[in-house]
């Protein structure tokens, strides 16, 4: 709006009226309003309104409106003052804290933000209802897995201990099964040496000799077999560190889930 409108009461006056159409209020003819400007504070009010939008084009009704915001009603404000003005008469209307107040058109905006806000923390919540009871299916799954795994564990150091008792016969066996091959081959040679003595020409040392190697092998078959069973004993043991190893594993498994 031009300086010239801005000093021209006629001008001021048709601004008024554009103001107040861009508004939705009724079309008013400047000739019928012109009388106003030849009254003081009637003078001052246009002025001040006609102020509010001297930088907007005439043509502009959105651009008056944004203008106008802060000191034009809303729709709503207006019937609400409508309805109140017919209800308890005209200048007995309650004051208002305007540090406090909130348009109608900024109240429906924080409505439909909080319905928003509503719905997300609906959603999340949801979600975490889903996450926690994830979480416990998960939870009851390894502990049922660490019960089986201990169970399974305990079997091995039961099969272990019972391996390291049958190692233990079969050295035993082991052992006395050489004592006794050494005891009769040291018999047999024994034997043998007086039996020469006795009869240096005679044939029977050929019939001792073959029963000193019938004897030499079967210690040998025997010690092969109770070596045989050790060394198959042997395969079948869990190692300690294994037992330790897979214990470290399922309890970095267990306090490692994310809950």
């Amino acid at each position: 709006m031009s300086s010239r409108v801005m000093d021209d009461p006629f001008q001021q006056v048709s601004a008024l009226t554009t103001i107040v159409t861009s508004l939705g209020g009724p079309n008013i003819n400047p000739e019928d309003i012109r009388w106003v400007m030849q009254v003081d504070k009637g003078r001052e009010l246009v002025e001040w309104l006609v102020s509010q939008v001297q930088d907007v084009d005439l043509d502009d009704a959105e651009g008056f409106r944004a203008s106008l915001s802060q000191i034009a009603l809303e729709k709503e404000e207006h019937d609400i003052l409508g309805a109140q003005t017919m209800l308890t008469g005209p200048g007995s209307l309650a004051e208002v804290d305007t540090t406090q107040y909130i348009p109608p058109s900024r109240q429906r905006e924080r409505v439909i933000l909080f319905e928003n806000l509503a719905y997300t923390t609906e959603n999340e919540v949801y979600v975490l209802k889903n996450r926690i009871q994830q979480t416990e299916l998960a939870s009851k799954h390894l502990a049922h897995t660490m019960n089986k795994l201990n169970s399974e564990i305990q079997q091995m150091k039961c099969d272990n201990e019972g391996l390291h008792e049958r190692l233990s016969e079969l050295s035993i066996e082991n052992n006395s099964v050489i004592t006794t091959a050494v005891s009769r081959a040291s018999d047999l040679l024994e034997e043998f040496s007086s039996s020469m003595k006795r009869e240096p020409n005679s044939q029977p040392e050929k019939a001792y000799l073959d029963r000193i190697l019938n004897l030499r092998t079967r210690y040998i078959n025997d010690y092969q077999n109770i070596t045989r069973d050790i060394d198959h004993a042997k395969e079948r043991m869990t190692s300690a560190s294994a037992i330790e190893a897979e214990a470290n594993f399922l309890h970095a498994a267990l306090y490692e889930v994310d809950f």
